[in-house]
């Protein structure tokens, strides 16, 4: 733990209370949101910025900050503050403080069935979870970043229901520690815990291809662990079909097909959705995650060789490829998603 003693390179006479844990990302995140810089930053800035967003740390969008303990230096940038800030005023009923208490500290956690490579970590109380983002998905973020805010206001001013899993902030931390010589770089966003406070019995990531999308349920893994895929749920179906009433079948696809709308016009693609049922009642939670990767070069470069590999030219079944260009992608996510939650019978 550090008790940070200097900002800019400023000595600080009056030492804050708020540690900084080298292995806790969300710790840096809220030193930097619990700051003066940042109240000064929200307090000073105009209401509405006209200038495009851009990637640079220092842009009037966004807030850095350097801060250290007599053993580290810490590196926190903010990306779109006070967007962010006003974004969590209009969905936390809570305020802000309930927010910061949460991401204060933070775990490791193996998000299983994750094939990225990158970092999850868990808020203590399990109400956010950090994500680290890959360059691709950064570069994507501030361009769709204008975008996401607008809709997301806009559903919330017309009562609209949206199932994209909130993004709450985006920030890149760092730091170089002289007393454990380790060191750290990344980008992370902050999103909400779709199952905060909910019992899950069995979960799903559904991308709507069955292609390379079966998991194998493991004997050894807790079922509330383990994230299961598209042909999971199929060749389930039989037994336990994931049935919903007329009513809530309407207002899911309602928001299905808007969202997707939204993220399709913004060349967004590959995003899941995230269900789980919950134990004992029977409830099925339902939220899109992973929404911000574009229909870039690398992605239709993996289109193209995925769609030779399961055309049948080296045998086996002919499957259609997952990643697909974003209005084909939305169309097939959308047709599958009506599949997946039939109606309950009469």
């Amino acid at each position: 733990l550090h008790l940070i003693n200097n900002v800019a390179c400023n000595p600080q006479e009056k030492i804050s209370a708020n540690l900084v844990n080298e292995c806790e990302p969300s710790s840096m995140i809220h030193y930097l949101l619990c700051s003066d810089e940042h109240k000064n930053f929200l307090a000073t800035a105009p209401e509405q910025i006209q200038k495009p967003a851009v990637t640079e740390e220092g842009n009037n969008q966004h807030l850095e900050l350097q801060f250290g303990s007599d053993s580290a230096k810490f590196y926190c940038c903010s990306y779109f503050s006070r967007e962010f800030a006003a974004l969590r005023e209009d969905i936390f009923p809570d305020g802000e403080q309930k927010f910061l208490a949460s991401i204060s500290t933070c775990r490791r956690w193996e998000a299983l069935g994750g094939k990225s490579g990158l970092y999850f970590f868990k808020t203590r109380d399990e109400r956010f979870i950090l994500k680290q983002m890959s360059r691709f998905e950064f570069q994507s973020f501030t361009e769709f970043a204008p975008n996401y805010f607008k809709y997301i206001k806009q559903c919330l001013e017309n009562d609209t229901k949206t199932l994209l899993g909130k993004i709450v902030g985006v920030y890149k931390v760092g730091y170089k520690s002289e007393a454990t010589k380790t060191g750290l770089k990344m980008d992370l966003l902050i999103m909400e815990n779709l199952f905060f406070n909910k019992d899950i019995q069995k979960s799903y990531d559904l991308k709507g291809s069955v292609s390379n999308r079966l998991t194998t349920e493991g004997k050894n893994v807790a079922a509330t662990a383990q994230v299961l895929l598209d042909e999971n749920l199929l060749q389930g179906a039989c037994e336990s079909p994931l049935y919903v009433n007329a009513s809530d079948k309407d207002l899911l696809m309602e928001a299905i097909n808007r969202d997707t709308a939204f993220l399709s016009m913004q060349y967004m693609m590959d995003y899941s959705l995230l269900a789980g049922v919950c134990r004992n009642t029977g409830e099925l939670v339902v939220g899109i995650i992973d929404y911000i990767r574009t229909f870039t070069w690398d992605k239709k470069l993996e289109m193209m060789i995925k769609s030779v590999r399961s055309n049948g030219v080296f045998g086996g079944a002919v499957k259609t490829p997952t990643v697909q260009n974003p209005e084909l992608y939305r169309k097939r996510f959308v047709d599958a998603m009506t599949n997946y939650f039939p109606l309950v019978p009469d």
